[in-house]
């Protein structure tokens, strides 16, 4: 769309000077001062000289907040049809950019400098275009720089964005974060150079902003171009011909990039990663469990201390498991080749204990180089990993403790390289490696979590195994940390534990068939379904239901006669939770006597007496006769019923009815009604429970059903425990998804529901 510049029709006027007739437009903007006009004027005669097409355009804009409004990059996007990197550190804002851009990359961390923590307080203020690490940024603003809350993100350096996002290099690098530009921008080295460089000075808060940013930028090879009342603008004078190429730089050297002092090798970045529990972990999760496994495997009583103690005698120096071994030898009196023969089994152990931790793997490229502090041969190393499902032959960098002595760290940072570290020891791989100048990220993957180790304690290891391995196992696909932690920390083992207890009561009352109603019942089914298939039981047979409280209580022919035929005296209609009430309604309607009819199962009973009555007399039954249900959990002693229905919402609609068709029967389903906020999140959820129950299928052992089996009353008052423990998760759950489920439930409530 087209628009005539209104100032040169009203300085006409004004003048009284006619028009010459010729269309004066205004140009397509989104930047806050027209930066993104200057820039598309700079990059198109850059372009032109390159003789590069517009959707070749490689941009990063950190700090995006809104996906149009303000934006340095949405005219790129939408113009230039270009593709980039979204840099956000507001969880709030992450959603929005997601559905508006969906073609660049969105990513919901922090740019800190370097040296910064893991994770980084962020406050969000009252108008979220002013959320900051540093609070007195937002209050130099005055009466709108007011903070509303604070929330712990993922913190990362400008090089490392660079240096993953951008290998080839880019044209445009936007960076907008509230009062740290400079100090970001002044420890970033820019390895991989952007043509421009737009940011804000901050003028108001920082005096010597201009000035400070004409020195870091003229350092690293840059000349100011533009600027705008908020904005200073930059370009490489190298990529744009503004000053000779400098004669010292080397032909190793990136175009573009600074050449080192004379002497000085140029400093380089590799992203190294710790091996265990960082990127493969025990099943049995200590190490102590697999010389117990041997100890029981040999017959050798007392063999498991005696195999910690030889390795605590060797570890002074540089130690192999050759040299444990040979310790061991001397203290058990084994010959040489009996310590070889038990040093096998101890590594075919490790091989059997072995599990990939799917997230940490999936951070490995090409030039991805392993640090390990680890008495196994490289060899054996190579075979746990390639057993855990690394495809990649990486370079394997193994010692006895070079990591936790700073050895290593010192030689890298002699040899001028800068380690961007991933690993689970905080004192070796983070305390250490940035002592030396590392870039260290701590990973917590692999330990238990809060409520796995509750677990635990409580007399439920194996169970704890299985839930842990399947974790490890499947990725997170873009969930928030909070919607994680429930999900692998609260409904994940509800789900489990129900499922092997629903599935020990079916077994025990003959039931033939098990109908899971749609859609709290998904991945109930699921857990089901996993927990026979690891047991190796054919049945009870499991069914997915279509149903919903509207279909049941509507009186729909077709609803019926399905029902009907899906329905034996046998069969269990299981849901996740209720009251039953609208199973009863359904139950009337059919017509069924007392010894032809199903019987029903619900996880957790919505025990609320007042409810029940309300919704008796809704549906015409006799409120002193009510549904006999089988039920684990109420709503009196654990979580309300909202929390678990939250945590099982699937992407489907509500079941109205069903129409019959040639070989079966077909869900009439509403639209499905969650927004752009929840879906993603409902989204987000499915895919992570759709593969962490395809690995407890593999996860699950006859051993951890026992526990359940024998234990079940205890393990289910560890769960109301447990749920103790996700207050804060549970609190974000409910400021995101409680308000549009509610209204969700008064709409059903307002139908013949």
């Amino acid at each position: 769309m087209k628009l005539e510049n209104p100032w040169v029709q009203v300085e006409c006027r004004q003048h009284d000077v006619a028009a010459n007739g010729l269309p004066t437009f205004l140009q397509e903007q989104y930047g806050q001062l027209g930066e993104d006009l200057i820039l598309d004027g700079l990059l198109k005669a850059y372009f032109a000289r390159k003789g590069l097409p517009a959707a070749a355009i490689r941009y990063m804009e950190v700090g995006a907040n809104h996906p149009i409004q303000t934006s340095n990059t949405y005219l790129f996007r939408h113009k230039w049809q270009g593709k980039g990197v979204l840099v956000e550190a507001n969880p709030a804002l992450v959603t929005a950019l997601r559905k508006v851009r969906g073609d660049d990359v969105v990513l919901n961390l922090a740019v800190v400098p370097p040296g910064s923590p893991a994770k980084v307080r962020i406050n969000i203020a009252t108008h979220s275009e002013l959320s900051s690490v540093d609070a007195g940024h937002i209050r130099s603003f005055g009466n709108i720089g007011t903070v509303d809350h604070a929330v712990e993100v993922e913190s990362v350096t400008l090089d490392e964005l660079l240096e993953s996002c951008f290998p080839q290099g880019l044209h445009l690098l936007s960076i907008d974060i509230e009062g740290l530009d400079l100090e970001v921008i002044e420890k970033s080295r820019f390895a991989r150079r952007p043509v421009f460089v737009i940011t804000e000075p901050s003028r108001h808060y920082h005096a010597d902003a201009e000035a400070g940013f004409a020195r870091a930028m003229a350092a690293k090879g840059y000349a100011e171009v533009a600027r705008t009342d908020y904005n200073l603008i930059y370009g490489d004078r190298d990529a744009l011909g503004l000053a000779p190429l400098d004669l010292s730089t080397s032909p190793a050297t990136p175009a573009g990039a600074s050449a080192a002092p004379a002497g000085i090798a140029p400093r380089r970045s590799i992203r190294t990663f710790d091996v265990f529990d960082t990127l493969i972990a025990r099943r049995c999760i200590r190490a102590e469990q697999v010389f117990l496994q041997i100890e029981q495997q040999i017959g050798v009583p007392g063999f498991a201390a005696q195999r910690v103690q030889a390795e605590r005698d060797v570890e002074a120096g540089e130690y192999t498991l050759a040299d444990i071994y040979g310790r061991l030898a001397g203290m058990m009196d084994w010959t040489e080749e009996r310590a070889r023969e038990v040093a096998g089994l101890e590594l075919q152990a490790e091989l059997d204990n072995v599990l990939p931790i799917a997230d940490n793997l999936a951070r490995l490229d090409s030039e991805s180089v392993l640090l390990t502090d680890m008495y196994l041969p490289d060899g054996a190393i190579r075979l746990l990993l390639e057993r855990a499902g690394l495809v990649l032959d990486l370079p394997i960098v193994r010692s006895s403790h070079g990591k936790r002595s700073g050895v290593l760290w010192r030689d890298c940072a002699q040899q001028q390289i800068q380690c961007v570290h991933l690993g689970d020891n905080t004192q070796a791989d983070v305390a250490m490696a940035t002592q030396a100048g590392m870039r260290a990220r701590h990973t917590r993957l692999a330990e238990p979590t809060p409520v796995e180790k509750h677990l635990y304690v409580n007399g439920f290891p194996r169970l704890v195994e299985a839930l842990r391995a399947a974790r490890l196992m499947s990725r997170k696909p873009g969930m928030p940390d909070w919607l994680y932690r429930l999900q692998t920390e609260l409904n994940v083992p509800v789900l489990v534990t129900c499922a092997a207890m629903l599935l020990g009561h079916a077994a025990g009352t003959g039931c033939d068939k098990v109908l899971f109603a749609s859609r709290d019942g998904r991945y109930l089914k699921r857990a089901y379904d996993a927990v026979a298939a690891a047991l190796g039981v054919a049945g009870p047979a499991s069914e997915y239901w279509y149903t919903s409280r509207a279909a049941r209580s509507s009186g729909d022919a077709a609803y019926l006669d399905y029902c009907r035929q899906a329905f034996t005296a046998q069969s269990l209609l299981v849901d996740l939770c209720g009251t039953g009430t609208s199973i009863a309604k359904l139950l009337a309607l059919l017509g069924l006597p007392s010894e032809a009819a199903p019987k029903a199962f619900l996880c957790q009973l919505v025990d609320d007496p007042e409810q029940s009555r309300r919704l008796s007399r809704r549906y015409g039954l006799a409120e002193d006769q009510p549904l006999e249900v089988v039920s684990l959990l109420s709503t009196r002693s654990f979580l309300g019923n909202e929390a678990l229905e939250l945590l099982n919402y699937v992407p489907e609609g509500m079941v109205r009815g069903v129409a019959r068709v040639a070989g079966g029967w077909m869900p009439l389903r509403d639209p499905i009604e969650f927004d752009d906020d929840v879906r993603p999140l409902v989204d987000g959820q499915h895919t992570f429970l759709l593969e962490m129950f395809g690995h407890l299928r593999t996860t699950l052992t006859a051993d951890a059903f026992a526990e359940i089996d024998a234990q079940g009353p205890q393990l289910l008052a560890a769960l109301h425990e447990a749920a103790a423990l996700m207050d804060e998760p549970l609190a974000s759950m409910s400021a995101a998804w409680l308000p549009a489920h509610r209204l969700a439930e008064v709409a059903l409530m307002g139908t013949n529901a």
